[in-house]
């Protein structure tokens, strides 16, 4: 599953939650739930910082 993730047309800089594959990316890279990369970027916004 993960090589599907890396081979997919991924925006790293931001995070979209409108395609399932970079929400899927997101929540494996994370190990979450749905939810939670939606909370984030409710809060504080979709753009990756540069720690990540």
């Amino acid at each position: 599953m993960y090589e599907d993730l890396k081979s997919a047309d991924l925006d790293l800089e931001l995070v979209s939650l409108n395609e399932q594959h970079e929400l899927r990316y997101w929540k494996e890279t994370l190990g979450c739930r749905e939810l939670t990369p939606r909370r984030a970027v409710a809060a504080i916004g979709n753009a990756v910082p540069d720690h990540c």
